[in-house]
């Protein structure tokens, strides 16, 4: 569970910050 969390963490704060620093 702590694997999948922080996987999907890493996940969506690499989306954030491809779209508002990318874009």
């Amino acid at each position: 569970v702590l694997y999948l969390l922080s996987d999907a963490a890493s996940y969506i704060t690499g989306a954030i910050l491809n779209v508002s620093g990318g874009r």
